[in-house]
């Protein structure tokens, strides 16, 4: 008897797992095919794992948790639970410039300070520094027809540069000059501000909505 009921039970889990993994395969193929059929602008190669990303890091759920990080914490919780939350995300708190009591949220701790000297910025005239704490995972020159992203940068799939920025960035671009791109992944535990990588003036910003996808490069 105990083994008639341990074999459904098996059975049951298989069922429901291959109904569940029918169902995300025919989300994703609808998915996909609404993105054809509005000639796929951004030239994406659409893949299984960016969907599933999408599926489970929608705007909705990342509403949630950035209001769980914008949760002021009490005071005698602050110091303790962030040192772990620290050490789970590989954050080196004696960079930081407050004391770890002093931040009232996760996300203040998040964008927190560094302390003076924690990075040394390269002072020389034409030198171009890293705008964050981040490491490099591909760089390369845009073509002048622009130019694909290799996989390594975007969840596990491709897109075009003129799709994300709204226009194609080589197609301005003056006889002998050369338009180079960078990809950078910034950990969860790294320094998250950024900083202006050479001198120059901000003439237009632009907002793209979308997804709000985890860190991690895939």
């Amino acid at each position: 008897g105990s083994m008639i009921g341990l074999s459904a039970i098996v059975w049951l889990f298989a069922a429901a797992a291959a109904a569940g993994i029918g169902g995300i395969e025919w989300h994703y193929r609808k998915a996909w095919k609404k993105i054809s059929a509005a000639g796929n602008p951004a030239d994406i190669s659409y893949t299984r794992a960016l969907f599933l990303l999408c599926l489970l890091f929608e705007r909705e759920r990342a509403r949630w948790i950035a209001s769980i990080c914008d949760a002021e914490l009490p005071k005698a919780l602050r110091a303790p639970l962030l040192r772990v939350i620290a050490a789970l995300i590989g954050a080196d708190v004696s960079e930081a410039r407050e004391p770890l009591g002093a931040y009232s949220s996760i996300g203040c701790f998040f964008s927190r300070e560094l302390r003076d000297g924690a990075r040394r910025i390269d002072a020389a005239p034409g030198a171009v520094v890293s705008p964050a704490d981040a490491r490099i995972l591909a760089l390369g020159a845009v073509g002048s027809e622009g130019s694909r992203v290799s996989q390594v940068q975007v969840k596990g799939t491709t897109f075009s540069l003129a799709g994300v920025l709204g226009s194609d960035p080589a197609a301005d671009l003056a006889p002998g000059n050369e338009l180079f791109y960078v990809a950078m992944h910034l950990g969860p535990g790294d320094y998250h501000r950024f900083h202006a990588p050479a001198r120059f003036a901000v003439r237009e910003g632009r907002r793209f909505a979308g997804e709000g996808l985890p860190v991690s490069p895939v």
